[in-house]
């Protein structure tokens, strides 16, 4: 049975109450739905909240395999939240070249937002995620336990979208390649998940 804090490799399709879906990792839905982005399966460290919590804690107890879990909107994207709704006036958008339209997405204050209504001058921004208050489906394929610790990680650094190019696994101290420079701070904040999940005694980042 499926633990928490064990990796497993997994296959999902979500759904809104009306049988639309709305996510999938699977190819052949996507094709299928006409999704154009790339779908994977994805390996996720349960009870670390990698997924939306009703599917998170969905997961243990369950053995390998294929199941069917429906998720409130409190265990998915919250509820709507009338207080995410904000009034802005129009001339903010004009300023930007911006022509605000029911359903356009927006990105006020490093926030992204849906315009719900212009009128008189006036833009109401619904800032509440799109699914919020939707009662969720999920139709999961539990393929395997991840049990290698290179894997973990790894599956760890994609998740949070870490530049890294490749990774060494020496007994118990873990070496990552990486792309980019990052701050000390954020990388040492990675360094402790690691370390916490993957249950390895050290890692080290190395810029290339």
């Amino acid at each position: 049975m499926i633990q928490k804090g064990d990796f497993v490799e997994l296959d999902f399709t979500g759904r809104l109450a009306n049988g639309a879906i709305f996510d999938t990792t699977e190819k052949d839905v996507a094709k299928k739905e006409q999704i154009e982005a790339e779908v994977e399966s994805v390996i996720v460290c349960v009870g670390q909240k990698q997924v939306v919590p009703g599917l998170d804690s969905a997961l243990e107890g369950k053995p390998i395999g294929k199941f069917t879990v429906k998720v409130s909107p409190e265990d998915g994207f919250g509820k709507k939240d009338p207080k995410l709704l904000r009034l802005i006036p129009l001339r903010l958008f004009n300023k930007e070249k911006i022509q605000p339209v029911p359903g356009l997405e927006v990105e006020v204050d490093n926030q992204r937002g849906t315009i719900r209504s212009v009128s008189g001058g006036r833009v109401i921004v619904d800032f509440n995620h799109p699914l919020a208050s939707e009662e969720l489906t999920y139709e999961v394929n539990v393929k395997r336990k991840v049990e290698d610790k290179k894997g973990q990680a790894e599956a760890i650094l994609k998740m949070f979208h870490l530049p890294f190019t490749s990774t060494e696994l020496n007994e118990d101290k873990l070496t990552i390649n990486i792309s980019a420079q990052l701050p000390d701070q954020l990388l040492e904040t990675f360094k402790h998940k690691l370390v916490e999940l993957v249950k390895i005694k050290d890692v080290e980042f190395k810029a290339k």
